[in-house]
């Protein structure tokens, strides 16, 4: 109904479906979404996708007309930003056809003032574009400065005035590189340029776009001034995770009622302690014995056995240590000290079994906030790493990856950005 009868529903229902898969209210609605190669949705939080109307199912020339078209599209709202640190570049050199066809699009003519300005801007920042080689790239989105989704792996992604790509081979950089720059256009006409501009010369450049574009007879001042950059010496800005101080983003995991919450404490980065409190009651409790006081009679609790050693008695481990549990079969569970998942399991062959991060946590009560490569790690080998949590009963569970990857994929859960971090910047003091 949505592609047969697309402006009669906008306009006398006032409702459209968004990237969640909701009927809403038109007026909700902050962006658009159509299929764009080298772009994906899937990573971004959900109150992203509730805010982009999905324009999948329109005919190209009904999504370029209003009132759709009014919508920004999603693609060109994103910003990617590295994530985290990657080994040495290599390269950094002009490419003749990035700064020729920057050049002549800024001088194209486009429907309107606004998509003239912005595509200009974008073709200005063209120009100064260097390319340069890394060995691995993870990008997180953001969309107006704020976390939209989980981190990713990339082949190419363009930052600044420096696209990065991957050691590829020449026919996937010929694919990708036109398309991560397309992306910051959001048209199909010049992403069709990239792709015929990619590696031809100068010449060939110039007349693909005198003869496709509209191109004013010379470039404006303001532009002559910008593009006279394109010139210099590329070099790569510092390349910085997205949270600037080295240590890990978090995301917050909870059920689809629950509301999205933000942590803006300053020191709101550091896990918990949650035995804390109990810790301390019971030093207390040993002061007083040892001056001869009773402890309070609201104070006396027995001592809580450690998750683990409960969880790894249900599996029908006995304990040897603090720091190892054995199974008459021959398997093992260890504690790795220094890693993300400080608990690992093995089978009776030797073979690693499972990662194992414990938390005194129960998913059905409230939600469970972790840090974002914890994850990743579980997104990307979802039956290798687990949780052990309590279920609603008080009993220590085995909760893996695929399971909640499954309930994220059923919407029982839904993953939210959780803390943000405020870094002084010493460089901007003057």
């Amino acid at each position: 109904m949505l592609s047969a009868h697309p402006l009669r529903i906008w306009n006398e229902c006032g409702h459209w479906l968004n990237l969640a898969g909701e009927w809403v209210e038109v007026e909700s609605l902050c962006r658009s979404y159509t299929p764009q190669r080298g772009f994906h949705w899937q990573h971004l939080h959900r109150w992203v996708t509730q805010e982009t109307a999905d324009l999948q199912t329109l005919p190209t020339e009904v999504a370029g007309t209003p009132p759709f078209s009014l919508l920004p599209p999603l693609a060109t709202e994103i910003e990617d930003r590295l994530d985290r640190y990657f080994g040495p570049t290599a390269g950094g050199k002009k490419k003749e056809w990035l700064t020729v066809l920057g050049r002549e699009l800024s001088r194209a003519e486009f429907g309107s003032d606004d998509d003239t300005r912005r595509i200009r801007a974008a073709a200005r920042r063209l120009a100064r574009t260097g390319l340069r080689y890394a060995p691995c790239l993870e990008i997180v989105p953001y969309l107006n400065g704020i976390p939209a989704g989980t981190a990713r792996p990339s082949d190419a992604v363009w930052l600044d005035d420096v696209l990065y790509v991957e050691f590829l081979p020449p026919a996937k950089q010929a694919r990708r590189v036109p398309e991560e720059i397309g992306k910051a256009f959001g048209r199909t006409d010049i992403e069709a340029a990239l792709h015929y501009s990619f590696e031809r010369s100068e010449k060939d450049v110039r007349d693909y776009m005198a003869e496709n574009f509209n191109l004013s007879v010379a470039i404006s001042k303001e532009d002559e001034v910008d593009l006279a950059k394109a010139t210099q010496r590329v070099d790569a800005p510092e390349v910085r995770p997205a949270g600037r101080d080295g240590k890990s983003e978090h995301v917050c995991i909870g059920s689809a009622d629950d509301e999205k919450e933000t942590d803006t404490g300053l020191g709101g980065n550091e896990p918990q302690d949650i035995h804390g409190n109990e810790a301390a009651d019971r030093l207390d409790e040993g002061t007083k014995a040892e001056q001869g006081q009773q402890p309070d009679a609201a104070a006396v609790r027995p001592v809580r056995v450690d998750i683990m050693e409960r969880y790894a008695k249900t599996q029908g481990f006995r304990k040897e240590n603090d720091k190892r549990f054995s199974h008459k079969d021959g398997g093992w569970i260890a504690r790795a000290d220094g890693t993300r998942f400080p608990w690992e399991r093995y089978g009776a062959d030797g073979e690693l079994v499972r990662y194992y991060l414990p938390k005194e946590h129960c998913l059905e009560r409230e939600p469970l906030q972790i840090e974002a490569d914890v994850w990743r790690l579980m997104e990307k080998r979802p039956e290798t790493y687990a949780l052990i949590m309590i279920d609603i009963e008080g009993s220590p569970t085995e909760v893996t990856g695929s399971r909640l990857k499954a309930m994220q994929a059923n919407r029982q859960i839904v993953l939210y950005p959780a803390t943000y971090r405020l870094v002084f910047d010493e460089s901007r003091v003057g």
